[in-house]
């Protein structure tokens, strides 16, 4: 049977499913008209398909333990004939099949179309897509990567707004007292990182810090950024700012007083991180429930500077010190 792409997604009943060997034998004569086939068994065939009986392939769109019924005798141009008792049953794969594999590639590459871009990975365009769905592109640092209403990365076309999962999730299964993204590819512009965490601190919530790293080694614990905030802890707004800092303070993170199964989350915005032009920056949100109810909500703007400019190959994130973070805090990073 035909491919049922682009009209519909095909299955294993439309592109049938190979077993290598699988065959049984007639039960009777059959003569060329015969619509029902009797045979010894149909265990491991298809529900619908087709079997070749000497030069015969037959079409059959339902079986029985013993038979195949709605029988199309005569099937994938070949000519109908009668068959004697015992003459073998096999369900291999026939011409039909095949063409059924042609042109249902020539349906995708068609509604695909080329790819023009010159990129070295595939890409799927917002205009492929069927209306209400969507594509998610992950683990990738090739080019030429397209997601959404037609936004492209920098290294393909149009727009900028392709992000792809960069370095594996950081998923805590014991505590630690930081998490480290390390070797992070140059081939980005910006990179973003998403986390949610908890601390061990006996407090409702405790300061969270960010470290650089550049030309693939450690992070730099020296004093050398700059950083400050605006937070908002029911209604009350406070600020901070320090120089000569050994890090920058991204948010505050929920401790061990925090109310249960609260964990801080938020996110940390570093542009251009692999040009060597200016000292690098990071913008940053957080917020943390540190106590029960509105009261102990605590919403935060944090930004930073670290005085260097090479490229960042390495981010550390870590609770204060004598803290760890703990199973099940999680972060994602992303490069666009």
């Amino acid at each position: 049977m035909p491919s049922q792409y682009p009209t519909a997604l095909d299955t294993t009943t439309t592109l049938s499913t190979a077993v290598n060997g699988l065959q049984t034998a007639l039960t009777g004569d059959h003569t060329s008209g015969a619509t029902t086939i009797t045979v010894g068994s149909t265990a491991g065939a298809a529900s619908a398909g087709y079997a070749t009986i000497e030069a015969e392939v037959v079409k059959y769109t339902g079986i029985t333990s013993t038979t195949l019924t709605g029988c199309t005798r005569g099937a994938d141009n070949t000519a109908a004939a009668q068959h004697s008792n015992g003459v073998a049953v096999k369900f291999g794969l026939v011409a039909d099949h095949h063409n059924a594999l042609v042109s249902g590639l020539i349906a995708a590459q068609t509604k695909l179309g080329l790819n023009t871009n010159g990129a070295s990975a595939s890409s799927i365009d917002a205009g492929q897509l069927a209306a209400g769905s969507s594509a998610t592109i992950t683990a990738l640092t090739g080019s030429g990567l397209v997601t959404g209403a037609g936004l492209r990365d920098s290294r393909g076309a149009a727009g900028a707004n392709a992000m792809v999962k960069i370095l594996p999730d950081q998923i805590l299964g014991g505590a630690v007292a930081s998490i480290t993204f390390s070797a992070i590819p140059a081939t980005y512009s910006h990179l973003l990182i998403y986390w949610q965490a908890r601390c061990s601190g006996a407090v409702g919530d405790d300061s969270f810090s960010m470290r650089f790293g550049t030309g693939g080694g450690g992070v730099d614990s020296g004093a050398n950024y700059v950083y400050g905030f605006v937070q908002d802890a029911n209604t009350t707004v406070t600020g901070n700012a320090l120089a000569a800092a050994t890090s920058i303070i991204i948010g505050t993170v929920n401790g061990a007083n925090a109310p249960a199964n609260c964990a801080s989350s938020g996110t940390i915005f570093i542009p251009n991180y692999s040009s060597t032009t200016f000292n690098k920056t990071a913008t940053t949100t957080a917020h943390s429930q540190f106590a029960s109810g509105a009261s102990g909500m605590k919403i935060g703007v944090f930004g930073g500077n670290w005085s260097n400019t090479g490229a960042i190959t390495s981010i550390s994130l870590f609770p204060a010190a004598g803290s760890n973070l703990i199973i099940g805090s999680a972060f994602s990073i992303y490069g666009f």
